[in-house]
């Protein structure tokens, strides 16, 4: 529907990015706490402003035919789940499902829909309307903001109120997903004058905001992803843009890491970075948590295929610090199984294409960021099914689906 309106896919993917979040009540969220606690009520848990995008994107973007794969997966993972649901409440005849699994159900599923909007995106002749271009404009506002912020407030690491509104998990899931945006629109906008002034505008903030984040994976992903994007650069000839990115990435990062060494993190803020709330008697062990998931997935037969009817006490245990775990423990092995099959497609799609030699720069980019979050950042955290990474995180998926599946007609053409 959109492939003559490049204007409004991109005015909807700028909202579907930004980290814009309302509590329930449709105010907006502002709190002004280091570490804020939604105390496991639902009232009072952040949903971004993607959350409602994603639908009004697909009314917009959605094409059939490109979207059929992963409408159908969709649609398989919310029938296996919502059987798992029912398989449980035949075990339990005298009380129905609590409240609180249909809910799990939701967070699962709606992160699922940008995976949808992303095969459906449209590539626009005009590079500076492209998701990059709108990933750029968002961080261009949202980092430096957050980063100023930081400064004036004193807080040391990444601050979360920035005065208008607050951001979410500011130090757990938002990291990654900024650098990753960052990478990916290095990668493909440093041919373009305009995008080649954005990313060097950016870039300082970007060192400052990862050194900030105090996220391994996210300074990990940052530092190897510049150095990557530069010796590409340089092997296009544009070496002295990318000594200068390299400068203005790499030394506010450095800089501003050593001043943190200094600084204590407290037991709120370990809290905060490994993504759960403090509640006396916690237990602060993700190794504890997953093995305890674990455990309760080869508890029985019966737990393995459909998973277990009641959620453990999420003051005790929020979580168990890994995605498909925690779908396996919650819904069954059954319910795995589309999720399974999309990293399998994928992981044979894109082999298929790069011996083909169909690899180009920026798609083997997205190739290798889209594996860092279900590879990597997916088996320590719940990422994919929280609603803003998840929905960012599943449309980045589905835009790699279809370029994969783009490359693959190509070749076969030939």
């Amino acid at each position: 529907m959109l492939e003559n309106s490049p204007r409004i896919q991109f005015v909807l993917l700028i909202s579907l990015f930004f980290p814009l979040f309302f509590l329930l009540d449709f105010k907006i969220f502002s709190d002004p706490s280091m570490f804020y606690s939604a105390h496991f009520t639902l009232m009072e848990y952040p949903l971004p402003l993607a959350a409602v995008v994603c639908f009004v994107a697909l009314l917009f973007m959605l094409r059939i035919d490109a979207a059929r794969f992963s409408a159908g997966l969709l649609f398989s993972l919310f029938v296996l789940m919502f059987f798992s649901i029912i398989f449980q409440g035949a075990g339990q005849l005298s009380r129905a499902p609590e409240l609180s699994k249909y809910i799990l159900l939701m967070q699962f599923l709606l992160p699922a829909f940008g995976l949808i909007v992303g095969q459906s995106y449209v590539a626009p002749k005009n590079k500076l309307l492209g998701y990059e271009m709108a990933a750029l404009c968002v961080l261009l506002v949202i980092v430096p903001l957050e980063v100023v912020a930081t400064l004036w407030q004193e807080t040391g690491v990444l601050t979360p109120y920035l005065y208008l509104f607050s951001l979410y998990q500011h130090l757990h899931y938002l990291p990654l997903i900024f650098v990753i945006m960052f990478i990916l629109a290095t990668s493909s906008l440093a041919t373009l004058p305009i995008g080649r002034i954005l990313v060097l505008l950016l870039a300082p903030f970007m060192g400052v905001y990862v050194a900030a984040s105090i996220s391994m994976l996210a300074t990990m992903v940052f530092t190897l992803g510049v150095v990557v994007c530069c010796w590409n650069m340089i092997v296009g000839g544009r070496w002295r843009f990318a000594i200068v990115v390299a400068v203005f990435c790499f030394i506010p990062l450095v800089v501003y890491g050593s001043y943190l060494d200094g600084v204590p993190l407290s037991m709120e803020g370990v809290a905060a970075v490994n993504g759960y709330e403090i509640q006396s008697g916690a237990h602060f062990d993700a190794v504890y948590f997953r093995s305890y998931y674990m455990n309760g997935v080869v508890d029985s037969l019966s737990a393995l295929i459909a998973g277990h009817a009641d959620r453990p006490d999420l003051s005790v245990i929020p979580s168990g610090h890994n995605y498909l775990l925690d779908l396996i423990y919650n819904f069954g092995l059954i319910s795995a199984l589309p999720i399974l099959f999309l990293l399998v497609y994928t992981v044979s799609k894109t082999i298929s294409v790069w011996r083909h030699g169909g690899l180009s720069f920026q798609l083997s980019a997205l190739i290798a960021m889209v594996l860092i979050i279900v590879l990597i950042d997916s088996n320590f955290t719940v990422g994919l099914r929280q609603p803003y990474s998840g929905i960012v995180s599943f449309f980045l998926w589905g835009r790699l689906l279809s370029l994969l599946e783009i490359k693959m007609r190509k070749v076969e053409l030939v």
